[in-house]
């Protein structure tokens, strides 16, 4: 199954405005988890360069 483009309207089969529930579900989830890494990387380089004092 490729993976749909945001600016893909899709084809006659898709009826969905832009993309299905699915579609957008996993893409907050993907963002969201990627969002609390990056949160989690900038404590982690605080916390280390605040030990080294």
């Amino acid at each position: 199954m490729p993976i749909p483009s945001l600016f893909d309207h899709g084809g006659p089969e898709r009826k969905s405005p832009l993309v299905s529930t699915s579609d957008t579900l996993l893409v907050m989830i993907t963002f969201g988890s990627f969002v609390i890494a990056l949160i989690d990387l900038v404590v982690t380089i605080i916390v280390a360069t605040n030990a080294k004092k």
